[in-house]
């Protein structure tokens, strides 16, 4: 195991030996010793140590709090103080700096070592913690739906690059507002409504309903959900939503050309009234079908922290990386097959969908760089589902793909009952026919 690297900043020379001295037999690799405040600037950018023991009270102009606060700034290293001067003024100016430790001199080796060791630990932790962080915060900032979350009075206290830009605002302007600041009042008033009831019985709901951006009104899907703490406790509300309005024109014209040749088989004779009544029960059947496996759908869609779908990273190479196991779910394989590149997303993808997947891709990089694309995957039981992917191509500067962010829905519920309307459709069609 490689060993730690100390900087050691200390400008009385018999001191900074014993230090040294100490640190080393703690098994720690000492990188320099450098006296001032100013040195250890020059020191870092030339050699970049894992914790910096610094001095307070330092030669020259800058003393070890200053040069402990640029060291923060800079290189985000951590530094632990070492010095005979405890007084509170000196106290505070220290803490300002965030140190991950303070050490009176004169200290003891089971002082310093244990100091050391924390330090180290906290800051890797901290490193950890913070890409982590970043890593999610990339994902929910890059998914093509809208996101937002609101405190228990419906107040806004983040929302995601997507949301913030439908209302022109950064997501940082949103903290504090409400539904009244950006919409009608009538809707507004629908929304916290909404946000009363899922709050008080502690629920989660999909709603289709109104949406404005620019003015231009259209519909959404929005999974609603009360979030809650580990002690249960509701402390706000997540919502995500996206645009059906083109889905619910294409159902809207379909049941207008079904109503059309209903109205025209009826017209045609009374001889047909039984023949008729029978078309109609299937219809209701088929209807009654059709909401029980649209429910159903609802009802199991995979949500990630109370998303639908499963939220991948995916790269050029088809190589995708997710963040829980709900993908086993569906595809059956161990998700780390996946995550750890053994596998890759095109491995499960019908050989003969894998072209029009790409066309729609190469479509997206001409244009928004957003795309939705459907194709078949056959499971590790053998099953072929049909996947709908929604994702959005992030690129670099330079324009290159860096990775892809999207949502994967299984939608092979919903293409069976489309074949099964037009099925039925094409049976209608054929009845008429006959009849002239």
């Amino acid at each position: 195991m490689e060993k730690a690297q100390v900087l050691i900043v200390e400008d009385d020379g018999i001191v900074s030996i014993d230090i040294e001295n100490r640190v080393k037999n703690m098994g720690y690799d000492v990188s320099a010793i450098v006296p001032s405040g100013e040195e250890v600037i020059t020191k870092i950018k030339e050699n970049t140590p894992d914790l910096v023991l610094m001095d307070i009270v330092l030669k020259g102009e800058m003393d070890g709090i200053e040069a402990a606060d640029q060291i923060h700034s800079l290189f985000n290293i951590p530094v632990v103080y070492l010095t005979a001067y405890a007084d509170d003024a000196i106290l505070e100016r220290a803490k300002a700096t965030e140190p991950y430790g303070y050490i009176i001199k004169p200290f003891e080796d089971r002082e310093l070592r244990s100091t050391i060791e924390m330090a180290l630990y906290k800051h890797k932790s901290e490193k950890a913690l913070r890409e982590g962080e970043a890593k999610y915060r990339t994902l929910l900032e890059n998914i093509p739906q809208k996101i937002f979350y609101k405190d228990t009075n419906s107040v806004y206290l983040a929302c995601n690059e997507n949301y913030a830009r439908d209302l022109n605002i950064t997501p940082d302007e949103i903290i504090g507002k409400t539904d009244y600041d950006f919409y009608p009042r009538k809707l507004a008033e629908k929304y916290r409504a909404d946000d009363k009831r899922i709050v008080e019985f502690v629920v989660q709901e999909e709603i289709e309903e109104n949406y404005l951006k620019d003015g231009k009104e259209m519909i959404v899907q929005t999974v609603k959900s009360a979030v809650c703490d580990e002690e249960g406790n509701v402390i706000g509300l997540l919502g995500i939503f996206w645009d059906i309005s083109k889905r619910k024109q294409a159902e809207d014209a379909l049941q207008k050309a079904r109503g059309e040749l209903e109205k025209r088989v009826e017209e045609r004779t009374s001889e047909l009234v039984v023949a008729n009544e029978q078309l109609h029960q299937e219809i209701r059947e088929r209807e009654e079908i059709e909401n029980t496996l649209r429910e159903s759908e609802e009802k199991y869609r995979l949500l990630l922290k109370n998303l639908p779908g499963i939220v991948f990273r995916g790269y050029r190479d088809w190589s995708v990386e997710f963040i829980d196991r709900k993908p086993e779910l569906i595809t059956g394989y161990d998700v780390d097959e996946f995550n750890s590149a053994r596998m890759k997303w095109s491995d499960i993808i019908l050989k003969e969908d894998i072209e029009t997947a790409k066309e729609s891709f190469i479509q997206a990089l001409k244009t928004d760089k957003s795309y939705v694309r459907e194709y078949r995957i056959r499971t590790k039981d053998g099953e072929t589902l049909w996947i709908q992917e929604r994702g959005q191509i992030i690129c670099d500067k330079k324009g290159e793909i860096e990775y892809i962010s999207g949502i994967f829905f299984d939608i092979t519920e919903r293409k069976r009952i489309v074949e099964q309307l037009r099925e039925y459709e094409l049976l209608l069609r054929n009845t008429f026919q006959s009849l002239e």
